[in-house]
């Protein structure tokens, strides 16, 4: 962001004769830079399920073995960061009703937020694969190099997306990530606060 900053400043000079006063204008130009901050994730960043045979899943749902990956955020220095993440086969991931033998927090987007992400479509159009339930996991989440779950740490925040009130989202077990929040840190109610670096575990359970 470059920000100018113009200011008209008047010079008077003064004869015994005949008094004369000339403008002129300063100019000022400046560029304001946030820190820059870097996210990533681990080297553990590929989940492959694998071949499954059609046959050997349930109508039902059935729940695959779980992953644990770290979102990684460093900042040059104390900034406040926020995380939207995207679902990019959104409309492919089952809801509770469509799987209501699984003990998943799967929601129809109808009656509140979503918690399952999709895992795409069979073939290509109308048979849904499956879904992926994301978590964050607060006893392995890092802020500043103090845990999540220890007393005065910052906290975990959600709001809707395009909503100005945050909420705590942090609990001592795990949080599920919706595609319609937005995420931050900072204490509970808000702002976020600044942060430095945070090292973000999340469990993925297909």
């Amino acid at each position: 962001m470059t920000t100018h900053l113009k200011f008209g400043i008047v010079l008077a000079a003064l004869t015994a004769a005949s008094p004369a006063i000339s403008g002129n204008n300063l100019t000022i130009a400046g560029k304001l830079t946030p820190p820059a901050c870097n996210v990533h994730f681990g080297s553990d960043s590929t989940f492959d399920l694998g071949s499954i045979s059609f046959n050997a899943l349930d109508n039902n749902g059935t729940k695959l073995e779980e992953k644990d990956t770290a979102l990684q955020i460093d900042c040059g220095s104390p900034t406040r960061v926020s995380v939207v993440a995207q679902d990019n086969r959104a409309g492919s991931g089952i809801t509770l009703q469509e799987a209501p033998s699984l003990n998943w927090p799967y929601q129809n987007p109808e009656n509140g937020p979503k918690y399952s992400w999709g895992l795409g479509f069979a073939d290509g159009n109308h048979i849904k694969t499956g879904a992926l339930i994301v978590r964050i996991m607060p006893r392995t989440t890092t802020i500043d190099g103090t845990p999540l779950t220890q007393a005065g740490a910052q906290k975990v925040i959600a709001r809707p997306t395009g909503s100005s009130g945050w909420s705590v989202a942090s609990s001592h077990y795990s949080i599920n990530l919706s595609p319609n929040f937005e995420y931050s840190f900072g204490a509970e109610g808000g702002p976020p606060g600044r942060i430095t670096n945070a090292q973000v575990t999340l469990e993925l359970a297909p």
